[in-house]
């Protein structure tokens, strides 16, 4: 059997990193295996700490025969982990046709090696089979020694080249595969975990990682991972010192597990190890919701001295201030991000075409005055992209936006004003129905920052420049700009 070489990655964990390499070396194929250490450099401005933290591990994986060969790869400036990961395995995986994966806080089995490997020899031929994975959540159900899934557990894990061809590192085009809600169901494993916001949160630069994408990349292959039914790894850095690091004991493992016999086994999706997955994963979610939330604490203790009423603090506890846990819209052929948020009281008066975008942070109105009076919709033609951080107010009137439109960040779209007789106050008032709507072509761009009033036509093909606000009718094919916004151009 040819050995998989193995390639840690490493970045300023010293300890940690230590005792990595010490259960490496205890592994009955460590003798005969050769070990690339890949370390990222340090950051711009790091610290004297970091600097000596990484200088001692550096010291520390030349200070012992480890493997039988070890090849240190110095970056010479912070890539960060993702990249360093993805590209570490693409040289290793390319060279080799095979690659085992470790990262500087996964303590191994003595097994382990010898699980990764007999796995990446036992099905090196068979398509479907893009992974072998060491790690597995203590579940109570009983399960076979080895079986497949479709999820891609990535602490201490294997690959060939044939499957890590098919990795895609752009967000956008994985985000745009997802054609139905049924496909972001699926890939959560039945909404038992997020994991399409965390591929979200990756397109937006809220996070960088790596993982998700590769799972979503094996999801659209129709891959699937080798586990155990025990694992042979434990992670020793949930302990916030590193890269997506928060303390979480759901993923608290023994990790000892001697070793695990790797037996060739029908390739298909195991029905019992799926869902016992799913089933911790839901177990995990509601265990975090049972806990109090800190801000929650610090509203409650704040309502000491402002006084805050005693609804306020429940609905924070509910979670109902909270951006991303307003009412939640799901429209087939359409990505809404989970970050937006919608109120509406039916909603039948929201339509979107497909292909449309809603970035996050996007806040829409659907509120109509009364049950009786049904006066507020929006509506969205196919292909057009609403960014982030945007303010749709359709309450009180009819805002409607073509296809194939692009609607820039900061946008505020206001469909209907208040009523503002002297009688009262004009937070009581009912809205306007007098002119109460915005309609906006296809093939529009609004720009960043853009405000768009009441009673606003914008034809097909129209430019918006940034900042401008938009008080009367545009048309089409004209390029506006300024306050108030007036015609500069025709396109």
């Amino acid at each position: 059997m040819r050995l998989a070489p193995i390639v840690l990655f490493v970045y300023n964990r010293p300890r940690h990193t230590l005792q990595t390499l010490e259960a490496l070396s205890k592994n009955e194929l460590a003798n005969e295996s050769t070990l690339y250490v890949y370390a990222d450099g340090a950051k711009d401005h790091a610290s004297v700490e970091d600097v000596e933290a990484i200088a001692e591990i550096e010291s520390i994986v030349k200070s012992r025969a480890w493997c039988k060969e070890i090849v240190f790869v110095k970056r010479e400036k912070n890539i960060g982990l993702a990249e360093n990961i993805s590209g570490g395995v693409t040289e290793i995986v390319n060279r080799y046709g095979k690659v085992i994966v470790l990262e500087d806080d996964i303590v191994t089995s003595p097994g382990f090696l010898k699980y990764m490997n007999d796995g990446l020899t036992t099905y090196e031929h068979d398509e479907r089979v893009m992974q072998v994975s060491a790690f597995m959540f203590p579940v109570k159900e009983s399960l076979p020694a080895t079986f497949f899934t479709c999820l891609n557990l990535c602490w201490g894990w294997g690959t060939w080249k044939r499957s890590w061809q098919h990795f895609v590192k752009d967000e956008k085009s994985l985000i745009n595969k997802f054609a139905t809600q049924e496909d972001r169901k699926r890939f959560n494993l039945d909404n038992s975990y997020d994991f399409f916001s965390q591929l979200w949160f990756n397109y937006t630069g809220r996070i960088k990682t790596w993982a998700v994408k590769w799972y979503a990349s094996m999801f659209f292959m129709n891959g699937l991972a080798l586990h155990p039914n025990k694992s042979l790894i434990r992670n020793i850095g949930l302990d916030n010192t590193g890269t997506n690091s928060t303390p979480n004991e759901f993923y608290e493992v023994n990790g000892s597990n001697p070793n695990v016999e790797v037996n060739r086994v029908e390739i298909e999706q195991s029905v019992i190890g799926t869902e016992a997955i799913k089933s911790y994963y839901r177990l995990s979610e509601s265990a975090k919701k049972a806990k109090p939330n800190k801000l929650f604490k610090v509203v409650k203790g704040l309502s000491i001295f402002y006084k805050l009423p005693l609804f306020i603090l429940e609905l924070y506890k509910k979670r109902e201030l909270i951006i991303y846990s307003k009412k939640r819209l799901t429209i087939k052929g359409a990505f809404i991000s989970p970050l937006s948020t919608f109120h509406f009281d039916d909603a039948r008066d929201i339509n979107f075409g497909k292909g449309c975008y809603v970035g996050e942070f996007t806040t829409v109105w659907v509120i109509n005055n009364s049950k009786e009076v049904r006066n507020s919709c929006l509506i969205v033609g196919d292909n057009t992209y609403i960014g982030e951080q945007n303010n749709i107010r359709a309450s009180g009137g009819k805002i409607s936006i073509g296809k194939n439109c692009l609607i820039s960040q900061q946008v505020s779209i206001i469909a209907a004003n208040h009523e503002y007789k002297k009688e009262d106050l004009i937070r009581n008032q009912p809205w306007s129905r007098v002119n109460n709507f915005v309609s906006i072509g296809d093939d529009v761009w609004v720009g960043c920052g853009v405000q768009i009033l009441a009673g606003v036509t914008i034809g097909n093909g129209a430019v918006v420049a940034a900042g401008s606000v938009v008080t009367k009718d545009v048309d089409p094919y004209t390029i506006v700009a300024g306050v108030p916004a007036k015609k500069v151009n025709s396109r």
